[in-house]
C-alpha cells in the first residue's frame, strides 16, 4: 500500500508542477521572514528563488522553514483524501536526491501520458487511490524502475 501511496503523491506533485509551473510561493526562513517568489531550482542543498521585487536570490536549504504555495492558490494541495501532503510535501523539498529523481520524470513521455489521462487526473484530483488502481497505465507505472527507486528513496 506504501508504493501506491508514494506513486500517487509523485503523481499528483508531477500534475501540481505542470499545472503551477511558475507558481508564486511563499519561503517562509528562520528568521521569521517571508519571501514571495518562484521557485527555479534545487541544487547542492541551495534553493535558486525568482521574486519579482528582491530578483534571483540563492538560500541555502538550511536556512529555510517551509515552503508553500502562496494564499489563494487554485490547486488546495490540503484537499487530496488519505494522504498527508504538507508533511509529505516538505519531505520531499528538504531531500535533494528525491526532488532531482522527480524533477527527471517531468518529461518522461510514460509520465506525460498518464498526466493527459482525464480518468487518472480526476481520481488523482479526488485522492482515490483504488480508481487509480483500476487503471491499467497507473498499474504499469508502479513497475517503472525510475518510480520505485524513488519508492525506495521515500521509504528509508
Amino acid at each position: 500500500m506504501k508504493t501506491k501511496t508514494i506513486c500517487f503523491f509523485i503523481l499528483l506533485f508531477l500534475w501540481v508542477l505542470n499545472v503551477s509551473a511558475s507558481e508564486l510561493r511563499e519561503i517562509e526562513l528562520n528568521d521569521g521572514s517571508i519571501i514571495s517568489g518562484e521557485v527555479i531550482s534545487l541544487d547542492n542543498g541551495v534553493y535558486t528563488l525568482k521574486s519579482q521585487s528582491m530578483g534571483i536570490l540563492k538560500i541555502d536549504d538550511s536556512k529555510i522553514r517551509e515552503i508553500r504555495k502562496k494564499r489563494g492558490s487554485s490547486v488546495p494541495l490540503n484537499s487530496f483524501a488519505g494522504t498527508d501532503i504538507q508533511s509529505m510535501t516538505q519531505s520531499l523539498m528538504g531531500n535533494e536526491n528525491i526532488m532531482k529523481m522527480i524533477m527527471g520524470l517531468q518529461n518522461d513521455p510514460e509520465i506525460q501520458k498518464i498526466l493527459q489521462s482525464p480518468e487518472i487526473m480526476e481520481a488523482v484530483n479526488a485522492g482515490d487511490i483504488t480508481a487509480l488502481m483500476s487503471e491499467p497505465e497507473f498499474r504499469k507505472l508502479l513497475e517503472n524502475p525510475k518510480i520505485q527507486g524513488i519508492t525506495e528513496q521515500m521509504t528509508k
